[in-house]
């Protein structure tokens, strides 16, 4: 089992690297690279939902005591604007 799993984890990206065709060797790089981004970049959304989820608790908190009249308190920043 142990095999198999290092086979499919260590060996895929070259394996599946002449599906790129011409480009075969980008195939082997960005398969090899995938865990160096995907890794932070699955740590950094985690961050950004923890910070999205606190925002919008004190944004809901702020309007339970706010006072008549008074604007609403702004929401957290989407994703999509940060980067």
């Amino acid at each position: 089992l142990a095999s198999s799993q290092y086979a499919r984890t260590r060996m895929g990206p070259a394996a599946a690297a002449p599906l790129w065709g011409r480009q075969a060797v980008a195939g082997v790089v960005g398969g090899y690279a995938l865990w160096v981004v995907v890794l932070p970049t699955a740590a950094s959304l985690a961050g950004y939902g923890t910070y999205w989820a606190v925002e919008e608790g004190v944004r809901r908190l702020r309007t339970l005591g706010r006072r008549r009249g008074a604007p609403p308190a702004p929401g957290p920043v989407p994703f999509a604007e940060t980067a």
